[in-house]
């Protein structure tokens, strides 16, 4: 075992509670891989308010939702608004809102280091990679929008989090 990869699980024993960080892979990353339809991004309004009484989820956060999708123009794959509100120290949680159908979702995961999306992809990075060397407890994570479900998906190997609980699992440390 190399020296970098026992101080990682070193450092990950250190921390209890925590994942260690991942690097995702590139795919999960290049925002250009995922475009925005064209119908998409031609999207100008008018803009449809949120059904927030859909599911539980969204009728639970339903004011800020509202008001999140109130606040401007689409901000995300063409017609998308996304929506963050606080959920405790160092966690928000999101919302994405199309303001062409109404449709919320409120994401499956939260994050401590912000997002990382442009207008014009359908990719969303929870916890990007950044300048951060120490460890997060979720992500990052790559979603992407699909736009025959209306819906947030994972894309497949892009868990940070699980690439971590199965690192761990490949290489347990042994307490000391």
């Amino acid at each position: 075992m190399g020296l970098s990869r026992w101080l990682l699980l070193l450092g990950a024993a250190a921390l209890p509670g925590q994942a260690m960080e991942m690097q995702l892979p590139a795919r999960c990353l290049d925002f250009g891989k995922y475009p925005a339809s064209r119908a998409a991004l031609a999207f100008s309004g008018p803009y449809v308010p949120p059904r927030v009484m859909e599911n539980r989820e969204t009728r639970r956060f339903r004011t800020r939702i509202r008001t999140g999708a109130a606040e401007g123009p689409p901000d995300f794959a063409g017609h998308l608004r996304l929506v963050s509100w606080g959920c405790g120290s160092g966690c928000i949680q999101h919302a994405v809102v199309s303001l062409k159908t109404g449709r919320a979702q409120v994401l499956p995961y939260t994050s401590e280091m912000g997002l990382s999306y442009q207008l014009k992809s359908r990719l969303l990075i929870i916890n990007p990679p950044g300048e951060e060397a120490y460890a997060m407890a979720d992500g990052p994570v790559a979603l992407v929008w699909d736009e025959g479900r209306q819906a947030m998906v994972l894309l497949p190997g892009c868990d940070g989090k699980a690439m971590a609980r199965a690192e761990s699992a490949r290489h347990p440390v042994a307490p000391p």
